[in-house]
């Protein structure tokens, strides 16, 4: 294989994506941290408003991030060829994938309060 074809066989990154979807990541944690370590009237604080605000905004937008790059994943096998149901079915085993890794971190944070 000569190292033109193994370069055009590399999958592409959307870089800027990526940094986007990590920045949400980020005031996620941000948010979560301050909601979680704050109390008493500093709760009520304006830095804790904003903060959750914040953190409301990267929620929605690392959703939106996510069908963004569903999306284009999908496109992109199906420009390699893939047939329509495996298309869905790599979505809905990476769909899967996630939700598993959702539970899991919400019953350890189950656990550790109980």
């Amino acid at each position: 294989m000569s190292a033109s074809v193994a370069g055009a066989t590399k999958k592409k990154r959307l870089t800027h994506v990526d940094c986007m979807r990590g920045m949400a990541c980020i005031l996620m944690f941000q948010g979560h941290a301050y909601d979680s370590w704050l109390g008493g009237p500093a709760r009520f604080s304006a830095v804790a408003r904003w903060s959750h605000f914040a953190s409301t905004l990267a929620a929605t937008s690392f959703l939106f991030l996510t069908g963004f790059s569903l999306a284009l994943s999908a496109e992109s096998m199906a420009r390699r060829g893939a047939a329509p149901g495996a298309v869905v079915s790599a979505a809905v085993r990476r769909g899967a994938q996630i939700l598993l890794f959702a539970l899991v971190f919400r019953g350890q944070e189950f656990l550790w309060r109980t």
